[in-house]
C-alpha cells in the first residue's frame, strides 16, 4: 500500500485491518502520512503482528512521538528481517527505544534508518547494538545523518548561495555533541549492552 495519500483517519482503518491479520508477514505503508492517531493505533495493530518479517513504514512521517509508540510495539517482534525507517523526522530523543527495538533481533538482515535526525555518537550506538547482538545484520544503511537537518536549526545563505559555515556564531557545537556522545556512553551502560 505504498504512496497511496493515506492520511491518519486511513491509517486507524488500515491499523484495524493489519490487527486482524496476526499471520501477516509484509507490509509496506511506505509514503503515507500516519499522524498522531494513525501511529497509536498501527502501534496496536503492530503488536498483535509477531509474524511480520518485513515492514517498510519509509516516508511515513511517524515524527518522535509517533515512534515511540510504534517501537516499543515493534519491540517484542522476534521475526522482523527487515525494517525501513527513512525520513521520519526521527531524532536522538528516538534512541533508546530504537535500541530496545533493533535488540534481541537475531534474524534482522536490513535495517535503514536514513534521513532521520541523529547524531554520529547515536549512529555508533546503534551499530553497536547490532554488531552485539549476535545478529547477522547484513544490511545497515544508515545514510547521510546530515541529510535532514534539524527544523530547530536556522541555517541561511548568503547572498552569493554559499552556504554559511558549520559552526555555529555561540560555540555550543563541540560540548552539545561531547554532551550527546556521553548520554549515549549512559545509555547503552543501563541497557547493558
Amino acid at each position: 500500500m505504498p504512496q497511496n495519500g493515506i492520511r491518519s483517519a486511513g491509517m486507524i482503518a488500515v491499523a484495524g485491518a493489519v490487527a486482524g491479520n496476526p499471520e501477516l508477514k509484509v507490509l509496506n505503508l511506505n509514503d503515507n502520512t500516519f499522524g498522531k492517531e494513525g501511529c497509536v493505533a498501527m502501534a496496536k495493530a503492530f503488536a498483535s503482528c509477531t509474524k511480520l518479517e518485513q515492514l517498510n513504514l519509509g516516508d511515513c512521517l511517524l515524527r518522535s512521538a509517533g515512534f515511540e509508540a510504534i517501537g516499543a510495539a515493534l519491540a517484542g517482534n522476534a521475526n522482523l528481517k527487515m525494517l525501513d525507517l527513512t525520513y521520519n523526522e526521527m531524532k536522538e530523543a528516538n534512541l533508546e527505544t530504537l535500541i530496545k527495538l533493533l535488540t534481541g533481533k537475531a534474524r534482522l538482515e536490513k535495517l535503514e534508518i536514513n534521513g532521520n535526525i541523529f547524531s554520529e555518537a547515536s549512529i555508533q550506538a546503534i551499530a553497536a547494538c547490532i554488531d552485539g547482538d549476535g545478529g547477522k545484520l547484513a544490511d545497515v544503511v544508515l545514510g547521510d545523518i546530515d541529510e535532514m537537518e534539524d527544523p530547530d536549526d536556522d541555517e541561511d545563505e548568503d547572498s552569493d548561495g554559499d552556504e554559511d559555515s558549520d559552526s555555529d556564531s555561540d560555540g555550543d557545537d563541540v560540548s552539545e555533541d561531547e554532551e550527546g556522545a556521553a548520554d549515549v556512553a549512559d545509555l547503552l551502560k543501563n541497557l547493558k549492552m
